[in-house]
């Protein structure tokens, strides 16, 4: 009968198993006694039977590999049966979707979680905002958010910012997901099937994220008040164009991570919660431009401009009240007398010239510059190109030609009459 060699890594470092009958005299004066023998192999699944019976030796360390004889033919060397993930020790899996700075948990959260088992399950997150599986084999799961009636207003992207607990302000949402949101600024020549195929999004996906529909009446709406789309196609209908502000758009993917299973995660997430700022003046035409500050009910502020078409976006903002102001009262003034002027002239009409010409001169120039930056696709050329193009009654020119002299804007004069 031949030795039987193993050479194993048991808890207690390296050892080798070896038939005792065969074993040399080095390897019985190093070998364990057996009850200490059953306890360094037992972990590695040895059986210990032989050991009890003295038929097999445990010896520290790697021992030594005798030269066998020609004859000889090696036994195949003992090894530990491997273990299935029923026989592992299993531990809980859990996940903690908290809100950064309001710090409280968010409940009803959809994820989909695969275990390293393979098993699929479609989970949401409870009362403490937790995702939780009693008992999962050792390894990682991954995790994906469920985005199907994901809302920009319901949804939230992972934060950096942690920790991720407060003090809890404010009624947690009833419903909530977690997203990857890519920002898309539409550009000339976008379509919502181009934007579609370049981000691998379905478009009415994209609209329901964003705007709540597909309808592409309703969309009409939401491109005007939402992305500031002024340009017309042949047919009627809004265009992306590049001077569109904000012109931005969300597209939604699944977040998705793997995690360890055995420790509690919290996910750090802010709220999206986009707001749309529109300033109008009497004449429901919008101003451009204008400088807003906004402070919010925790205490923080935003400041920005308003986009080309009097609309400005701002994401991520707190809950509860807040309030808007706009501390440039002449610029408010000159944007919307440049408005007006800006409509007068498709109309024809000279009352909105003559009100913006006997202003101060502070306020004609600033009213002269907005219009040259934010109305200014008539002749391409300015206020005066603009006038001396539409206003040709001489009775109107006259009076209007003085005042544009004097306010330093360069319109032609009418010839005098022979």
């Amino acid at each position: 009968m031949l030795a039987q060699r193993s050479f194993l890594h048991a808890a207690r470092g390296p050892v080798t198993v070896v038939a005792e009958f065969r074993a040399t005299p080095d390897e019985r004066r190093r070998a364990y006694p057996a009850r200490e023998a059953v306890r360094v192999v037992r972990p590695i699944g040895v059986a210990c039977g032989a050991i009890a019976a003295g038929t097999l030796l445990v010896v520290p360390g790697w021992g030594w590999q005798r030269e066998r004889d020609e004859e000889e033919v090696v036994a195949p060397p003992l090894r530990a049966p491997a273990q299935t993930p029923s026989q592992l020790v299993r531990k809980a899996f859990e996940l903690a979707v908290i809100e950064v700075g309001a710090g409280r948990p968010l409940a009803n959260v959809p994820f989909e979680v695969v275990t390293p088992e393979g098993e699929t399950r479609q989970l949401r997150s409870d009362g403490d905002g937790r995702v939780r599986i009693a008992e999962v084999a050792p390894g990682a799961c991954t995790v994906s958010s469920v985005i199907d009636e994901a809302r920009v207003e319901t949804s939230y992207v992972v934060s950096g910012v942690g920790p991720a607990r407060g003090v809890a302000r404010g009624r947690p949402p009833e419903l909530a997901h977690v997203v990857t949101a890519d920002r898309h600024r539409v550009r000339t020549g976008d379509t919502p099937g181009s934007i579609a195929q370049l981000h691998g999004v379905a478009w009415d996906r994209i609209a329901r994220f964003n705007w709540g529909t597909a309808d592409p009446g309703a969309l009409q709406v939401h491109y005007r008040d939402t992305l500031g789309c002024t340009r017309r196609s042949p047919d009627g209908a809004l265009r992306f164009d590049d001077s569109d502000a904000p012109g931005v758009l969300l597209i939604p993917r699944p977040w998705q991570a793997r995690l360890a299973v055995g420790s509690l995660h919290e996910l750090p997430v802010a709220p999206l919660r986009p707001l749309f700022l529109c300033l109008e003046n009497e004449a429901r035409l919008r101003i451009p431009g204008a400088v807003f500050q906004i402070r919010f009910a925790d205490g923080s502020a935003r400041s920005g401009r308003l986009g080309r078409s009097g609309i400005a976006r701002v994401d991520g903002v707190p809950e509860g009240p807040f309030t808007v102001s706009y501390p440039d009262e002449l610029e408010l003034l000159a944007g919307s007398l440049a408005a007006s002027v800006r409509r007068a002239l498709d109309e024809s009409a000279t009352a909105p010239l003559f009100t913006l010409l006997m202003q101060s001169q502070e306020v004609v120039d600033r009213a002269t510059g907005i219009y040259g930056r934010y109305f200014d696709d008539l002749t391409g050329q300015g206020l005066a190109a603009d006038i001396d193009q539409v206003v040709t009654d001489p009775d109107a020119r006259r009076p209007l030609a003085a005042l544009c002299a004097l306010a330093g804007l360069p319109v032609r004069p009418i010839p005098p009459e022979p």
